[in-house]
C-alpha cells in the first residue's frame, strides 16, 4: 500500500472517487492510474540504477587512483624489473649447466685400451640357400633374384608384374670394426 495511507483513508478516497468520476468511468480511470504507476515506477528504477552506477564508476575511479598511488609509493615496478633480471641471470645459468661437456680421455686409459684392443674386420654371414655355397658364381633362382651368397641381386630378366628399382644413391658403408681383447685362459697345473 501506499506509505501514511490507513484503511480509514482508503475507503475514504474510493468513496470520494464513485461520487466524483462516477460508477460508469471507475474501472478506465482506474486503469489509467495503473498505467501511469507503472510508468512513474520503471521511470524512478532506471533513475535509481543511473545513479548507482555512477557511484560504482566514482568508486573504481578512487581505488584506480589509491592502487597507482600506492604502487608508486611501494616501488612495486622497481621490485618487478630486479625481479626480472634475476630470472634473466638464472635461466642463462641454467642453459649454461645444461650444455653437453665432452666427456674427458685419460691419457693412461686411451693408450691400454688402443695396445689391448685388435681390430678386425666383420665379414657378412652368406645367406643361408638351399644347394648354393658362397664360393658359387651366382644362381639364379628362377624368380628374377641371382643368390651369391652374400647377396640378392635382380637379374636382367624381372618377372612380369615386377619393376626393378636400383637405387645408385645409396653410399658404401665401411666395414664395422670390432675390439677383441685377449682373453685369459687358466692352464692345468
Amino acid at each position: 500500500m501506499m506509505p501514511g495511507v490507513g484503511f480509514e483513508e482508503m475507503i475514504l478516497l474510493v468513496v470520494v472517487a464513485i461520487i466524483v468520476v462516477g460508477p460508469k468511468d471507475l474501472p478506465l480511470m482506474m486503469r489509467k492510474f495503473g498505467r501511469f504507476t507503472g510508468k512513474m515506477r520503471a521511470m524512478a528504477f532506471e533513475f535509481k540504477q543511473g545513479i548507482d552506477e555512477l557511484g560504482r564508476q566514482a568508486e573504481l575511479d578512487e581505488l584506480r587512483k589509491e592502487v597507482a598511488n600506492l604502487k608508486a609509493h611501494t616501488g612495486l615496478d622497481d621490485i618487478k624489473r630486479e625481479l626480472e633480471e634475476d630470472r634473466a641471470a638464472i635461466e642463462r645459468d641454467v642453459n649454461e649447466v645444461m650444455k653437453p661437456i665432452p666427456a674427458p680421455v685419460h691419457p693412461a686409459l686411451a693408450a691400454s685400451t688402443a695396445a689391448a684392443a685388435v681390430t678386425t674386420e666383420v665379414k657378412p654371414e652368406p645367406l643361408p640357400y638351399a644347394g648354393l655355397s658362397p664360393d658359387h658364381p651366382g644362381y639364379d633362382t628362377g624368380d628374377g633374384y641371382r643368390i651369391d651368397g652374400y647377396h640378392t641381386e635382380p637379374t636382367e630378366q624381372a618377372p612380369t608384374g615386377v619393376q626393378v628399382v636400383e637405387d645408385d644413391d645409396v653410399e658404401a658403408q665401411p666395414a664395422k670394426q670390432v675390439a677383441v681383447e685377449p682373453v685369459k685362459q687358466d692352464t692345468p697345473a
